[in-house]
């Protein structure tokens, strides 16, 4: 059920790329997939069917020591809401519509953060798709990454399944090609390095997304709201297009104003310049650097009196969230290879077309990603699904040189490894995350003065209160100043140096001392110790966020006045012990044993009554004990 949990409002398969040739009939019909490619299956050679086997090592749930000490995470406030969705939100705007349901841009009638609200009406699901629903819930629930879509809450009504989602408001990358056709390279390389980090991430919480694809890739930006709000005032701007727009000027004033600092004839300058291609321009950035100044005016003329100061390129303020996870698929130790039909036809692995897969096939759907936004097509088409299963299976595939023309080997040879017909012999996540197509993205690795106050100001959390930590896992998950997250997420990737986002004490006391901030290994151990709440010796994003949003900006009387309200479900205006207790014990991870020491935290009666401005001043009081 690839298409249900979507944005609704998507187009259809046989509308996805301008130049790209296959079936106007292109669906997503189950069992016409299936009668398909079985019919394809049986003309293929046995050989030739490579049955999935996954290579990764098991992945051991790591081992607490006590039920009192396990980790209050973001899927404990993710929860089922009660009452009608539209007393919490209004309704900003109507973002789409499809088949099964709505999808609103909406305004949190408490804390004014903007989400997306997405209507599923009841009526369009059986007991099969009603399963898909929970499931997606499921999945999303344990998921926080910086590069998958947050859910935040979810309404259960007569008629509908409301979900309160993370807004992106800048689209889908299907979207995004239909006004450019395909992307630079440099635009794919961040595209992809993302993808592969979700991915990394995933395979760590034994998940197959199952249906990678460009609708199911949207787009975020970084900006502040004032930024955000100046955007929205011009009906027709596409930050993420003018942001790939100005940063392929900015590249080409750089390479032209080398090449005039180089050269005084303008007619080789010319020459020179109509030969560069797109690895080529890489490389005479890379050479010259990245940070100094110029004179120049777009076209690379001269011009003493316009000097132009180089910067982050603006698509750094973009990022991509993965959606969709209505075909993920959950793999334990035992159970490793699936045999259902998931995801769509076109960026399907012969293996899922085979009913034997395992984590591998979503390499494979990141290869066809790449071919097609470098290319502008598909690397597997045909006039119909059958015809596509046969081209899927026989594994066969070129580099056409008019789509490809100035692609670098590098990232000819990466989407080779992805798209390798042998599941045994297709590149890992972990390996794919190493390739040399991203060589040039380390430099990004470096700390900047900002990063380091970041760390020097790193400060023990308090782990005693496990009350307080439920709150403010609470507020750090729906936090959303989405700039700062940005630069959190950046300083975290620069730490994490195996990008495995399980952030060690080695590697922690390695960023410090590049950053040349004094610090002992017992300092950094007490550092670790104090914010690792699930006590594996290491700091996960979730974790990291935690610990580095400013306090000030956590504990707002917006901020807490809708964390109250995650306990006072029936909007009294108080709580009392017991009824925070009731909600933490709700969750299964949860012990009677971590129940009573948290009622305890809050009063020695239980039938005690906290109010608004007791619950504010109470976590406040927490806070100042960190």
């Amino acid at each position: 059920m690839g298409n249900l949990m979507q944005k609704f409002c998507c187009v259809d398969n046989d509308d996805l790329i301008y130049n790209a040739n296959y079936p106007k009939s292109f669906t997503d019909s189950l069992e016409n997939n299936k009668s398909i490619r079985k019919s394809a299956l049986s003309r293929l050679p046995e050989d030739k069917i490579v049955l999935g086997n996954s290579r990764n090592k098991d992945l051991l749930m790591p081992t607490v020591n006590s039920t009192s000490n396990l980790p209050i995470c973001s899927k404990d406030v993710i929860i089922a809401k009660k009452g009608n969705p539209f007393e919490d939100y209004e309704i900003i705007t109507k973002l789409g519509e499809g088949t099964f349901g709505k999808v609103y841009k909406v305004r949190n009638k408490t804390n004014n953060a903007i989400r997306a609200m997405k209507q599923i009406g009841k009526y369009w699901l059986d007991d099969m798709n009603d399963n898909e629903v929970t499931k997606e819930i499921e999945i999303l629930k344990k998921l926080n990454h910086p590069y998958i879509i947050k859910l935040y809450e979810y309404y259960v009504t007569n008629d509908s399944i409301f979900l309160i989602n993370e807004l992106c408001d800048e689209g889908d990358l299907h979207g995004k090609m239909r006004k450019i056709r395909k992307f630079p390279e440099f635009i794919v390389k961040i595209i992809m390095l993302q993808i592969f980090k979700a991915l990394m991430y995933l395979n760590e919480k034994r998940i197959i997304h199952g249906d990678l694809k460009l609708e199911n890739i949207l787009v975020e930006c970084y900006d502040d709201k004032d930024s955000k709000a100046q955007r929205e005032k011009n009906k027709n701007y596409d930050g993420f297009i003018e942001a790939i727009e100005h940063d392929m000027e900015f590249i080409n004033q750089k390479i032209n104003t080398f090449n005039t600092l180089e050269m005084k004839n303008s007619k080789e300058i010319n020459n020179i310049n109509r030969k560069l291609n797109e690895k080529h321009q890489r490389e005479a950035i890379n050479s010259y650097g990245t940070n100094f100044r110029f004179r120049a005016k777009p076209g690379g003329k001269r011009n003493s009196k316009n000097i132009y100061e180089s910067k982050e390129f603006q698509i750094s303020n973009y990022g991509i969230k993965l959606i969709d996870f209505g075909c993920s698929k959950m793999f334990t130790r035992t159970k490793k290879n699936f045999n259902d039909i998931i995801g769509t036809l076109i960026y399907c692995s012969p293996e899922v077309i085979a009913n034997n897969y395992n984590e591998s096939c979503d390499i494979w759907s990141c290869g066809v990603l790449m071919y097609c936004m470098l290319s502008g097509n598909f690397p597997f088409i045909g006039e119909d699904e059958e015809e596509i299963t046969r081209k899927i299976l026989s594994g066969k595939y070129e580099f056409d040189i008019d789509n490809f023309n100035g692609v670098s080997d590098e990232a000819k040879d990466l989407i080779s490894k992805c798209l390798k017909y042998d599941v045994h012999k297709r590149i890992q996540i972990q390996e794919a995350l190493n390739h040399r197509f991203f060589d040039d993205l380390k430099d990004s690795k470096k700390f900047t003065e900002e990063d380091k106050i970041k760390l020097y100001n790193l400060k023990h959390l308090n782990k005693r209160s496990k009350f307080y930590q439920l709150v403010l896992t609470y507020l750090s998950y729906n936090f959303s100043d989405n700039k700062l997250l940005n630069e959190l997420t950046k300083l975290y990737d620069k730490l994490d140096k195996n990008t495995d986002y399980k952030l060690t004490k080695g590697e922690l006391y390695k960023a410090y001392k590049e950053a040349q901030i004094p610090m002992t290994e017992e300092e950094v151990d007490k550092v670790v110790n104090s914010i690792d709440f699930d006590m594996n010796g290491t700091i996960e994003y979730e974790e990291f966020i935690r610990m580095c949003i400013p306090k000030e900006k956590l504990f707002t009387d917006e901020n807490l006045e809708n964390a109250f309200l995650l306990f006072d479900t029936e909007k009294k205006g108080i709580i009392t012990p017991s009824e925070i207790a009731d909600f933490i014990q709700s969750h299964k991870n949860i012990s009677p044993e971590l129940k009573k020491k948290i009622k305890d935290e809050i009063s020695n009666s239980a039938d005690e009554i906290i109010e608004l401005e007791d619950f504010k001043k109470l976590m406040i009081d927490l806070s100042k004990e960190e």
